[in-house]
């Protein structure tokens, strides 16, 4: 492999990092994104499981991939000619990306997100809003993994003392 493919291959691996990531989609919607489902900093997804659309915002982390490296065919994550992959072929990008950068592959992506969300305080309401999920069981099975000690600290804070003067 050249230094140019190298190159290639690591920006694509970013931007596909930062897109599963960031949006919490299964790979099966990932792969669909086309350019024109983003407008005004937001994404526009039908999620194939539940055929419910969503709009996400953007994640910084996200624009940066996509501007380092602009979709070259319709979809936002493609082949280097600009074909795209299938949900198995960007599994498998995920996860020799994940190999390459010694990582372990973890949990699946709208998991590691919705860790991600619980840990960073957001509420139940804002998770669904992310994930698509219609239920508070739904977004519990998600978030359970979350830390409990990251959680319980400012959520002790909440309780006022009432001896404090």
């Amino acid at each position: 492999m050249t230094d140019d493919q190298r190159k290639r291959l690591s920006l694509q691996q970013e931007r596909t990092d930062a897109q599963t990531t960031t949006s919490g989609r299964r790979l099966t919607d990932v792969v669909k994104l086309r350019r024109s489902d983003v407008h005004d900093g937001m994404i526009r997804v039908t999620q194939e499981k539940t055929d419910e659309p969503l709009t996400v915002p953007i994640h910084p982390a996200l624009r940066r991939a996509l501007d380092a490296d602009p979709a070259k065919g319709p979809t936002l994550i493609g082949r280097f000619n600009g074909a795209p992959l299938s949900a198995q072929g960007l599994s498998r990008l995920l996860q020799r990306a994940a190999k390459e950068a010694r990582l372990p592959v973890g949990p699946g992506v709208p998991k590691t997100l919705q860790r991600k969300l619980a840990e960073s305080g957001a509420t139940t309401k804002q998770m669904e809003a992310i994930s698509g999920h219609t239920t508070l069981k739904q977004v519990e099975r998600y978030s359970a993994r979350a830390n409990q000690k990251q959680l319980a600290e400012p959520a002790m804070a909440l309780i006022p003392d009432e001896n404090e003067g």
